[in-house]
């Protein structure tokens, strides 16, 4: 996935002033078998003097998948990777953000700040979705040429 596919659909989450978190004004279905990913970058983080600022994402994908991630980097070497898959139980989501240090299994990051921002099961009709938010994580993009691929 290129980056400028990406930035293209950042519409994705409506913003509001009065409201402490986005409320999701549209939504798409991934096709089948394939993931999705969408981001909303606020404009008060697009123009913090300090290069630091909230971004808003969505994962979604197949609920018969194991997982599905997308990852921030210009490659895999410490890389910031988000991955999603249901509870134990099936009734919810797990979002768990993680650090790659190459070609290995990327091991949980403490450091990157994340919040569900949706109530209710988060799979539904065989699709697994994730909304939320991650704290100060407009740093991680400043690492992605606009033209890289988003692992």
């Amino acid at each position: 996935m290129r980056f400028s596919a990406v930035l293209a659909g950042l519409g994705s989450f409506g913003m509001s002033n009065q409201l402490p978190t986005p409320r999701l004004r549209s939504t798409s279905h991934p096709q089948q078998g394939r993931a999705q990913l969408s981001i909303s970058i606020p404009e008060e983080s697009l123009n913090s003097s300090s290069g630091s600022g909230d971004l808003y994402m969505q994962i979604a994908g197949p609920s018969d998948f194991p997982w599905t991630a997308f990852g921030m980097g210009s490659s895999m070497s410490d890389a910031t990777i988000f991955v999603i898959y249901p509870t134990g139980d099936g009734s919810s989501v797990t979002l768990s953000p993680r650090r790659s240090s190459g070609h290995f299994q990327p091991s949980y990051n403490e450091d990157v700040q994340v919040r569900l921002v949706t109530e209710g099961p988060g799979i539904a009709g065989g699709i697994i979705t994730a909304n939320f938010k991650c704290y100060n994580c407009v740093r991680y993009l400043s690492s992605i040429d606009g033209n890289a691929d988003w692992i």
